[in-house]
Formats: structure tokens, sequence, C-alpha cells
């Protein structure tokens, strides 16, 4: 039943990570095992009518807590376990491949199960966020991972690892093939959508410096962004939308994608007017009358004489480097590389912070200690309270 697949789940993950994984000696077997719990299914089903209230609200409380509960650990695995994080990145990638895939067409069947029984790949939700984290978060690493030596029976092999769909031209175009897909949409919520983004384009400046990325799967990552990132511009998420925003603007900076090329592939969001109302439109305009429906101003009237950059302004013209799209993204690879992919988050424990905490200077040892004085917020209360 669920309840019992959802106990011996959550009895695996406490056995495994009990007394700071004192018990495990191979962790690339345990981010396996996390890889197939997630994978399990039932945990999410709905509850049957036998069941009461009572036991069918802690059941779903129950299964809420499963899938962040792996998805924490796969996590904590990446960040504490350094030998064991390359490995990590694949499986991981192999989820974003293969799971992401097959959930965004349906659960397509696609391989042996247990007893030979025919399986489709399955991934609980909550644990996609953690997989496109971990692929953006290390996407240095990609190259390792996929060319590193494994035991066989992994689930995945160095192919599969390259293979999106059939146009993929290579790993790091394949992810960021799974990670712009427009079924994401419909299938993920607006927060996975957010972390798929910010990835993708972690995961393209680690393609400009890439020595096994070619120009050709360059050229396609580039041409990928450049379509599907229009879509997310228009999320009604304030969050996708202004991270699709900035990254495609950031690769106009560069000359990647012409200003104009995004209104080649999605129209932007605007009202749409027929030729009689668009006529009285233009003649209310031109006879410098205000439009009744434009109550805040947002029609622009006239062009706006926007100041324009000279060469003087900065250092570098991107746009005036010549030559192809692979050529013009190795030549911002380094900025790509500064802006995108800091240096690895590192863990620290409690002890370590209490710590470094006390070997502060005294004064910023007494202004952490200090209590929080709230009189400075005394004129808004006030405000508030009047």
């Amino acid at each position: 039943t669920g309840s019992y697949k959802i106990d011996v789940v959550v009895k695996i993950i406490e056995i495994c990570s009990s007394e700071k994984y004192a018990l495990l000696s191979d962790f690339a077997w345990y981010m396996d095992v996390l890889v197939i719990l997630a994978r399990t299914r039932g945990i999410e089903s709905n509850c049957t009518k036998q069941q009461s209230l009572k036991q069918k609200q802690q059941q779903q409380q129950q299964r809420r807590e499963v899938g962040p509960l792996i998805s924490s650990q796969i996590i904590d695995v990446a960040l504490r376990v350094l030998p064991v994080r390359a490995y990590t990145v694949r499986r991981m990638i192999s989820v974003l491949l293969q799971d992401g895939k097959e959930a965004n067409q349906n659960s397509h069947h696609v391989s042996s199960g247990t007893f030979g029984m025919t399986t489709t790949f399955h991934m609980m939700p909550e644990v996609l966020p953690a997989a496109g984290w971990i692929v953006g978060e290390y996407a240095s690493l990609i190259d390792e991972a996929v060319t590193m030596e494994v035991e066989d029976g992994d689930g995945d092999d160095e192919d599969e690892l390259k293979q999106y769909d059939s146009s993929s031209m290579g790993t790091y175009h394949a992810i960021i093939q799974a990670l712009t897909d427009p079924s994401n949409i419909d299938s993920t919520i607006a927060t996975t959508q957010s972390i798929y983004i910010q990835a993708a384009m972690k995961v393209f400046a680690a393609a400009t410096t890439a020595r096994s990325c070619k120009d050709s799967e360059l050229e396609a990552s580039v041409s990928r962004l450049n379509i599907y990132l229009p879509i997310y511009m228009q999320s009604m998420d304030t969050e996708v939308q202004e991270r699709a925003f900035t990254a495609h603007r950031l690769m106009e900076s560069f000359g990647l994608i012409s200003i104009s090329s995004k209104s080649e592939h999605v129209p932007p969001l605007q009202l749409i007017k027929n030729d009689d109302e668009s006529e009285s439109s233009n003649d209310t305009r031109q006879n410098g009358a205000s439009n009744s429906d434009d109550l805040l101003n947002l029609v622009v009237t006239s062009p706006v004489d926007m100041p324009k950059k000279t060469l003087s302004d900065s250092n570098v013209n991107h746009n005036s480097i010549t030559g192809s799209t692979a050529a013009k993204s190795r030549h911002a690879s380094e900025t790509f590389k500064y802006l995108l992919i800091p240096e690895h988050m590192k863990p620290i424990s409690a002890k370590a912070q209490r710590k470094k905490r006390q070997s502060a200077p005294a004064n910023i040892q007494a202004a952490l200690e200090a209590d929080v004085n709230l009189s400075v917020f005394s004129k808004l209360l006030d405000g508030d309270r009047s």
C-alpha cells in the first residue's frame, strides 16, 4: 500500500543519513538509491475510500514530505561529498534528459522493469528542481560526469546522456533543450521553471569554455535559447518572467541574439485592435488628443530619443566582434563564467559558524549580539495607526 511504501522510504533515508552518514561507505550507491526512491510509484497515489478522514490527512501529509525529503538528501550529498559530486551530476543529467522527457511525453513505455514487467520513467516533481539546480551549480563537471567510468547497470550510458531528442547536438545542447522545453510550463510549477531557466544559462556558460563542446553545438544552444526564452518571458509568474528576460537581455548584450529576433518567434503581449480602431487611434494621436483607453499613459505617441552608448563608454563593444555565433560565445566566456558560475557552495556546520562568530572583532560581535532597535520604525507605525 501507499502508506507502507512511505514508511519504507522514510526508514531507508533515516538509517542512511543518521549520525551525519556515519553508516555509509559508498555514496554513489546511496545516490542510486535516492534516484530509485524518487522513481517509486504509488507514494503519491490517491487514498482509498475505506480510509478514515484522519488516516487520509495523515497519509497525504506523509506524501507531501517524502518528495522534499528525497530532494534535500540529493542536494545535501552533492554539497557535502566531493568525490561523488560528478557522479551526482551524471545522475541528475539522466533525470532531466530521460525522466523529464518521458514526463513531458506522457510517460511512454521505455524499459523493462522488475520481473520483466514493462515500466515507464516516473519522477517525483519535487526532485526535478534539485536536479536542475545541481546540474546548473556544477555545470563545470558535466564533461567529467559524462565521460566517467561507472559500473554496469547504473541505468544510463554516455550516449543516453547526449540525447534529448533527434535534434540534440551534444550533452550541453541536450540539457538546455530539457531545461527550456515549452512543455515544462504545463508539467512543472513556476518555482521549478525559474530554477530551470537559471540552470540553462549556467550550462550555456559552461559550454562556452568546454573544449568538448563543438561550434555547431554552441550555435544550436544559442538558437534554442533564442527561440524559447521569449516564451518564458510571457509567463504569469514574475520570477520566471524576470529570469527569462534577464537571460535574454544578457544574450542580446553580447550580440548572440539580435534585438529584433524575439519578435520573429513569439509575438509580444499587446492589445490587438481591428482596422477601424487602429485608424481612429492613429487619427487621435496625429491630432494630439489623448487616448481615453490609455489611462496610465502607457502608449508611446512618439519615438523616445535614447542616449546611444559609444565605444568610449565601455571597454568592450561585444556587438562589434565579427565571426560566427560560436566565436562570439567563446569570446564572452569569461564574462559568462564570472556572472553565472561562481565558486561552488560549501556547507558550513553550526559549530563552524559559532567558531567563526566568536573569532570576529569585538565591535562586530557587539553589533551581532545587540538587540534590534525598533524605534527606527516608529514613524511608520505611527502613520499606520493614524
